[in-house]
């Protein structure tokens, strides 16, 4: 099992930020952005080799640094909020494993072309996807849990992982952490916040361990 959880000096960026309030936070895609005016600090995605049965297979966790410059927004940062105290943070930790990767045969990548070359004439289902699935040379899946489920100790390829942070403010949270291994924060109609019951489904998937205030 390998794990990708944080270090001690990110953990004195999380406490940074539940005791100093930032001027703003900004969204912006792959990013949140804690503003202070002559610094800031960003939770960023990245992309590392996950521990696996599989050549290829990747994990995608979040960091937290530190800028000593002014922010610099670009034409998809978004403020999400501004002067709002930050009253707690919790770690989203998780589980991620693979599949084996199965690796279709000449029939299997036969079959697939003839139906993509079937599906496009009668104009059944997207072209896009059907170009990809046609050209596809084999099938894996990945899959993520919360850390302390039972698959977990049956599991030989495993990665625990923190995938960003649940922050408290104005009693609603921010969901700064990845869902799903994908790589980017997923944001819908612009909704940042979140009330503690539209959280059930993460906290399923997500061991969200409270931050200890060090002041």
């Amino acid at each position: 099992m390998k794990k990708y959880i944080y270090r001690e000096d990110e953990y004195i960026l999380i406490n940074h930020l539940i005791n100093n309030r930032p001027d703003k936070i900004w969204y912006n895609l792959i990013s949140y952005i804690f503003d202070y005016g002559s610094y800031y600090l960003s939770l960023d995605c990245d992309i590392l080799a996950a521990y696996s049965q599989n050549d290829y297979d990747e994990a995608i966790i979040v960091g937290l640094s530190r800028s000593d410059v002014k922010f610099k927004p670009t034409k998809n940062s978004a403020i999400i909020c501004e002067n709002q105290d930050i009253s707690n943070i919790y770690v989203a930790r998780t589980f991620l494993y693979f599949s084996t990767f199965h690796n279709y045969s000449k029939a299997e990548k036969l079959k697939n072309q003839i139906a993509h070359k079937i599906n496009n004439i009668i104009g059944k289902k997207d072209k896009v996807l059907n170009n990809i699935f046609s050209t596809t040379t084999g099938i894996g899946g990945e899959f993520i849990c919360h850390p302390k489920s039972e698959i977990v100790k049956k599991t030989t390829y495993g990665n625990i992982l923190d995938v960003g942070l649940l922050i408290e403010t104005n009693g609603k949270y921010l969901k700064a952490f990845v869902e799903g291994n994908s790589f980017g924060f997923d944001i819908w109609d612009e909704k940042y916040f979140f009330e503690q019951e539209e959280l059930k489904d993460q906290k399923k998937i997500f061991d969200f361990i409270q931050v200890k205030n060090n002041a």
